[in-house]
């Protein structure tokens, strides 16, 4: 990956549950020393924010907007695997980031 910083959004109802899910996904960024910065953001804030994100993330409650997200932009964009999402496997997150990413290389 390149050394240009780029933006994640990973989006849930609220930001609650994502933004401590982004406390531990940081830890694995700076682990592996990626230039990714990654942020916890509410569905409904999504629309006004779309052009500052280099990718996005949906949790599994919001995955039923991905198609109208689609529509709207041209972001790469996918859901978080349920599981994936439950067990917290930041490593696997960091993994779809980077994929997504690399699809808009």
């Amino acid at each position: 990956m390149e050394n240009v910083m780029k933006k994640v959004f990973i989006c849930c109802t609220s930001g609650v549950t994502t933004g401590l899910l982004v406390q531990k996904i940081e830890l694995e960024v700076s682990k592996r020393e990626l230039p990714l910065e990654v942020e916890a953001l509410p569905i409904n804030v999504l629309v006004e924010r779309l052009s500052e994100a280099d990718a996005i993330l949906l949790s599994p409650q919001v995955a039923f907007a991905q198609s109208g997200i689609r529509e709207a932009s041209d972001v790469p964009l996918a859901s978080i695997d349920p599981d994936v999402y439950a067990r917290a496997d930041v490593a696997a997150i960091v993994d779809a980031a980077l994929e997504l990413l690399a699809s808009n290389a």
